[in-house]
């Protein structure tokens, strides 16, 4: 079942259509280890840039020819089931969206104030942080995908 998240928005905003839907869906997808390849699929353009403070994961870059997923997801992919120092040592986690401001009536561009939990693997240590986003989306075949997603975590 699905995970149930909490989202604000300003009431006097209206919103692009399926807006919450793609957002609730998208934290499900990112608290959900096991399924990378709908992360990256399902959330996605095909020249989305993830940033996380310094570090950016271009769309476009891949990880060899031998990779059954599309060179063009292969980074995002890799992101998240944690071949970078970012997710290596997390076991399960949390993410939340307190409050989405979109830049004006039924905008695809929007800023973010969320906080993550983190469990890491040594099953002891949890991990809290505040953080702050920039979301950029897209349509693509009907659907909304991140085009740009930057965020900035508060220690």
């Amino acid at each position: 079942m699905a995970a149930s998240y909490d989202i604000a928005y300003p009431p006097e905003i209206p919103l692009i259509p399926n807006l919450d839907q793609f957002l609730q869906a998208y934290l499900n997808a990112a608290d959900t280890p096991t399924e990378p390849e709908r992360y990256a699929r399902e959330f996605f353009t095909e020249n989305a840039v993830m940033a996380f403070g310094p570090s950016k994961v271009p769309g476009q870059e891949g990880n060899g020819t031998n990779s059954p997923f599309p060179r063009r997801l292969a980074p995002i992919r890799s992101y998240k089931i944690g071949e970078t120092t970012l997710w290596k040592d997390v076991k399960s986690s949390r993410h939340e969206y307190h409050k989405v401001f979109p830049f004006g009536p039924y905008s695809k561009e929007m800023m973010v104030i969320g906080s993550v939990k983190a469990q890491m693997k040594d099953g002891e240590t949890t991990r809290e942080m505040d953080f702050a986003g920039h979301i950029q989306l897209a349509e693509v075949d009907g659907k909304l995908r991140m085009e740009n997603y930057k965020t900035w975590i508060v220690t």
